[in-house]
């Protein structure tokens, strides 16, 4: 089957930077995010997909993951991470493989199907509420959905 122009670009630009990053807009109970295609392909890491933020800050976001792992860093699962928000640590969660197909169609269809690993860069207010804390309100939970559980 042929390619349409948006699946050579993307290969283009996997050739060219190592990964795109894909922002989705808000709909339905879903916010707006914004994940990294390739990553899994172009290095030995996961991708990862950011909630929340502005595009122009996800976008910096997941090319500040990328170029760090072309620096050999190295991330561990639900570990603090320092240097990608001012002031503030992150962690990379799990995403639950059930939210593959529902919400990272291009890296599905760069892995022909599912079986790819994704990571979730999660923030903490600039109180330092997580959004698994039980103090979290109802608006730091929508925007930033924990995939760690499945769909």
């Amino acid at each position: 089957m042929a390619m349409d122009a948006q699946q050579e670009q993307l290969l283009a630009d996997l050739g060219k930077y190592g990964c795109q990053s894909i922002h989705v807009q808000a709909e339905g109970d879903l916010p707006t995010y914004t994940y990294s295609a390739g990553v899994g392909r172009t290095s030995y890491a996961p991708d990862i997909v950011v909630f929340g933020q502005p595009h122009a800050v996800a976008h910096r976001l997941v090319h500040m993951y990328y170029k760090r792992l072309r620096e050999g860093a190295l991330f561990e699962t639900d570990q603090p991470i320092s240097g990608f928000l001012s002031n503030q640590d992150c962690q990379l969660r799990s995403v639950h493989p059930s939210w593959h197909t529902i919400l990272f169609g291009w890296n599905v269809w760069l892995h022909d199907g599912p079986s790819f690993r994704m990571r979730q860069l999660v923030y903490p207010t600039v109180e330092g509420i997580w959004p698994w804390d039980g103090q979290a309100n109802a608006w730091l939970r929508r925007n930033q959905p924990l995939l760690s559980q499945p769909a």
